[in-house]
């Protein structure tokens, strides 16, 4: 955060001039709406804080994204399983429309 004349870091709470050198770190928010991922913008006071802070968060995101494959792949896994149990010819998935095109399926 900066006030006239102060930036205050956000890792420890540390307050000093805004002509005083200092670090912008860039952390993004997990996807919550479809597909899309909200960054935050932080200053901190030093490298360390900035180190603090940006490590956690790009752990946190790359597990996210582990998860969100897993859970894409096994879906996957499902659909195959689904439909390669079944040996008709001219099967389409049932989630997609071929006469306007949509697609219905969802991935929990």
């Amino acid at each position: 955060m900066v006030w006239e004349g102060f930036s205050l870091c956000f890792h420890c709470n540390g307050v000093t001039r805004t002509y005083l050198k200092g670090y912008k770190v860039i952390t993004f928010k997990n996807p919550y709406l479809g597909n899309t991922c909200v960054p935050f913008m932080h200053w901190t006071c030093s490298l360390e804080c900035a180190k603090a802070l940006e490590v956690p968060a790009r752990q946190e995101q790359i597990k996210a994204a582990y998860m969100l494959d897993s859970m894409y792949e096994q879906y996957i896994v499902d659909c195959q399983r689904q439909f390669g149990s079944r040996h008709q010819p001219g099967l389409t998935c049932p989630c997609v429309s071929s006469e306007d095109n949509t697609n219905s399926c969802t991935i929990l």
